[in-house]
């Protein structure tokens, strides 16, 4: 049996990780409302965040021209994203192809909708978005899930985004640099409109944990739970 008694941080460490989830999820319940709760325990790299809030639909500008979302009838993951990002929008992306090609192994790509929110409308253009998709679907060997419009990127005017962001609680600040701070993960909506789960990563390093999670979620929300 290990002994621990000359390393009582060991002790203080995990009470303060424990307290500090606690408090995370307490305060993310208060903001969200009642009925919130977290799907995932204080290990899981991929916590999901169970809402149950109607996104009210906008029309904005995108790379299959103008649409409304959410996308009725259909679920959809909304991605905030930006291309010059220099890390964790590709994370993202990787994360969304391995989901995509999950999802037409099990007859469901249909059914989904992948949107990415820009973050970025200061700089950004739909022509890059459009490039950045053909090279990443392309890579992947998927470039017909941009074709057929499954995977399509959302770009308007500030005050636009904003309305989308503070719908899907995404922040998103500009800094001195040019470079965008901005919210991280997957937003899952129903096809009635409901915001139903947040998926926010933990751990980026286990990018196969978090693309499961999502599965997980659009096949619960696909069979009616």
């Amino acid at each position: 049996m290990l002994n621990l008694k000359p390393y009582p941080h060991f002790f203080l460490l995990g009470a303060l990780a424990i307290a500090l989830f606690s408090i995370s999820a307490a305060l993310y319940t208060y903001l969200r409302g009642p009925g919130v709760g977290v799907e995932g325990g204080i290990l899981d790299p991929a916590p999901a965040y169970a809402i149950n809030r109607l996104l009210f639909p906008l029309t904005v500008n995108s790379t299959s021209g103008p649409m409304e979302v959410p996308v009725k009838g259909k679920i959809n993951v909304f991605v905030p994203q930006y291309v010059r990002c220099p890390d964790i929008c590709h994370m993202e992306t990787i994360v969304m192809l391995y989901v995509m090609k999950t999802l037409m192994d099990k007859g469901l790509i249909n059914d989904v909708v992948w949107i990415t929110v820009d973050v970025d409308p200061w700089s950004s253009t739909l022509e890059d978005a459009r490039s950045y998709m053909k090279a990443k679907a392309g890579g992947a060997g998927l470039n017909m899930l941009v074709d057929r419009g499954f995977w399509v990127w959302v770009l308007d005017s500030e005050d636009k985004l904003r309305k989308i962001w503070s719908q899907l609680d995404i922040r998103a600040e500009r800094s001195r640099t040019g470079l965008v701070a901005h919210t991280a993960g997957f937003v899952i909506v129903d096809g009635n409109g409901y915001i139903r789960y947040y998926v926010n990563p933990r751990d980026w390093a286990n990018l196969t944990a978090i693309a499961d999670k999502i599965v997980e979620l659009v096949e619960n929300i696909k069979s009616g739970r």
